[in-house]
C-alpha cells in the first residue's frame, strides 16, 4: 500500500490499531481536521470560509462544518454536483455552510467502556483516525488516488441484500435497483470505480419550466438538501433543460473495508443510510417536484414562493 501523502503514515507494513494509535497520538479521533494530517486550514476551491466545527452525535453520525461565501443564489445545488465524497453545500438562515456527513456505523455508547470490549474500543478510536485523515483530505480537495480503491461490487451486493434491496450488476458494472413509490418508480445507479463511488438517482428531468415554477421547485430542492444527512440534491441546467438528482459520493472514505470490523460496520452503515436518504428524496420530493412540474396546481407554486424562509439548522 502506498503512503499516503495527507496522514503521512509509515511507509512500511500497515501497522496494527496500537501501533498506530501511539504513533498518532491517543484519542485524537476527529478533533481538529484544521490542523490534522494537513497542518493547514483547507479551504473550497475560490470560496472563501470561516473555521470548520465537528459535531458527533450519540447515534453515531460525525458532521464537519464550515461557513462560506462567494456563492450566488441556488448556485450551490449545481457546484456541489461534482464534490467528492459525502460532502456537500448547505443553506441555513445562518448562511452557507460546506458540510460532510459521516456514520460510524456503531453508536457511539456501544464502544465508550474500553473495560467491556477492548478491541472493539481500539478499533472504533482507530476508525475515528483514519475518518480524520480522510476528512482532511477531502476538504482540502486531495484524495490519494494511490492509496484508495471502492469496495468490490460483490461486497456492496451483500450490504443490499442484508438491507433488504434487491440489486443486480449490469454489463457496465454498474449495481442498479430499483426503489418503489407509488406512481413512479426510482432507479438508483453505483459507480464503483478505481478513483470514486457514486450513488445516483435521478427525481425527474423537466423542459420549458415557467421561471415562477422553477423557482419553486428550486426552493424545495435546497430545503430538502439541507434537512437531509449524506444525500446532496443536485439542481442541474442544460439550456431549456433541468434536472434534479439525488446523490452520495461515498470516494475518499477509508479503505480497505474488510481491514477491521468496525470499518466493514462503517461502511455498511453508510450504504444503509444511502439508500435510506435517497428513498426519502424520492418519495417525499420527487413527488413534490413532479406535482408543482405538472402546471395543474399554480395555488401551490405561488404558496412555495410566498412561504417564509425554511428554519433548518442542519449544520
Amino acid at each position: 500500500m502506498a503512503p499516503s501523502t495527507l496522514s503521512k503514515r509509515s511507509a512500511t507494513a500497515t501497522p496494527t490499531p496500537r501501533s498506530r494509535r501511539r504513533q498518532r497520538k491517543d484519542g485524537m479521533g476527529i478533533v481538529s481536521v484544521l490542523e490534522a494530517a494537513t497542518g493547514e486550514t483547507p479551504v473550497a476551491p475560490d470560496r472563501d470560509g470561516g473555521d470548520w466545527q465537528v459535531d458527533r452525535s450519540s447515534l453515531g453520525w460525525i458532521t464537519v462544518s464550515r461557513p462560506v461565501s462567494g456563492y450566488a443564489a441556488e448556485e450551490h445545488l449545481s457546484v456541489h454536483a461534482g464534490f467528492e465524497g459525502p460532502m456537500k453545500l448547505v443553506r441555513t438562515p445562518d448562511g452557507m455552510f460546506q458540510r460532510i456527513d459521516l456514520f460510524l456505523g456503531t453508536p457511539a455508547w456501544a464502544v465508550a467502556d474500553r473495560s467491556l470490549d477492548e478491541d472493539a474500543w481500539e478499533e472504533h478510536h482507530e476508525l475515528l483516525a483514519d475518518l480524520n485523515d480522510a476528512a482532511a483530505a477531502l476538504l482540502a480537495g486531495n484524495v490519494d488516488r494511490e492509496d484508495w480503491q471502492a469496495p468490490p461490487a460483490d461486497a456492496v451486493l451483500e450490504w443490499l441484500v442484508a438491507d433488504g434491496r434487491a440489486a443486480a450488476v449490469d454489463q457496465d458494472g454498474k449495481i442498479r435497483l430499483t426503489i418503489s413509490r407509488p406512481a413512479c418508480d426510482g432507479q438508483a445507479c453505483f459507480e464503483c470505480r478505481p478513483e470514486g463511488m457514486r450513488i445516483s438517482m435521478p427525481l425527474g428531468t423537466w423542459h420549458h419550466l415557467a421561471p415562477g415554477t422553477e423557482a419553486a421547485m428550486v426552493r424545495l430542492a435546497d430545503e430538502a438538501n439541507a434537512r437531509t444527512r449524506l444525500v446532496r440534491i443536485a439542481w442541474l441546467s442544460t439550456g431549456d433543460t433541468r434536472q434534479c438528482v439525488a446523490q452520495v459520493d461515498l470516494t475518499g472514505l477509508p479503505t480497505p473495508w474488510d481491514r477491521s470490523p468496525a470499518l466493514g460496520a462503517m461502511w455498511r452503515g453508510m450504504i444503509e443510510m444511502a439508500m435510506a436518504g435517497l428513498e426519502l428524496a424520492l418519495r417525499r420530493l420527487g413527488r413534490e417536484l413532479a406535482v408543482l412540474a405538472s402546471g395543474s396546481y399554480p395555488e401551490l407554486v405561488r404558496a412555495v414562493g410566498e412561504e417564509e424562509p425554511f428554519v433548518s439548522r442542519a449544520c
